[in-house]
């Protein structure tokens, strides 16, 4: 038995705040497993970042990072939420 992700496009389930000061990005999401992963992935699908969500606010350091844009990827249980995400210079 093969079970197929729900993969859903939608920004109500998830925010993304960039703090470019900072160097940060804040992903708010509620998980609704203790397996909840995120994968910051470039438009050719590459991970750039891969991080576990525990909590309702995730903060990952992307000061290194190029500004272009990415689509977040958010893995909880059988759904797969995406947003694109734009990094400014």
């Amino acid at each position: 038995m093969i079970i197929q992700p729900t993969m859903l496009n939608t920004s109500s389930a998830i925010e993304i705040q960039i703090q470019e000061n900072s160097g940060t990005m804040v992903i708010k999401y509620n998980p609704q497993t203790d397996r909840t992963i995120y994968d910051l992935c470039d438009l050719n699908g590459r991970v750039i970042q891969t991080g576990p969500i525990h909590q309702e606010e995730t903060v990952l350091d992307i000061s290194s990072l190029s500004a272009r844009k990415y689509v977040m990827l958010i893995v909880d249980g059988d759904r797969v939420i995406s947003q694109r995400v734009t990094l400014a210079a």
